[in-house]
């Protein structure tokens, strides 16, 4: 099984030395229409550090994106099921108990900055 390298910063999603910003994606999954689903909250792996926290300024700026973050908007996974996008609201989700959260995964991920998509993803 390959191992996925992936890394978030803010609005930018990167795998495999592939980068998308998330507004794209936001919008690929619009224009696609992609299916709106419910997943476990318990099914989503928490073993990734999403977040490039250097100092207590990094944490506390992170801490109110948690706060403010909308659980109507799903959260979305890439082709592989790797979360690209919806951090803030999955740990919203899990500070307020909640067992599902909205999302959309990405069948056939559109073109990394202006590339073609890997093989794989096509």
């Amino acid at each position: 099984m390959e191992i996925t390298k992936i890394r978030l910063s803010e609005n930018i999603f990167t795998a495999n030395g592939n980068s998308w910003d998330v507004p794209t994606l936001i919008r690929h999954c619009e224009e696609e229409d992609l299916q709106v689903f419910d997943v476990p909250l318990a099914g989503i792996s928490l073993d990734t550090m999403p977040f490039d926290m250097r100092n207590f300024r990094d944490f506390v700026h992170h801490c109110n994106r948690v706060i403010s973050a909308d659980l109507s908007k799903p959260i979305i996974f890439d082709s592989l099921g790797n979360v690209c996008d919806g951090f803030h609201r999955i740990a919203k989700a899990i500070i307020e108990h909640h067992p599902t959260i909205k999302a959309r995964r990405i069948v056939h991920m559109p073109s990394p900055s202006g590339k073609e998509p890997p093989e794989e993803n096509k």
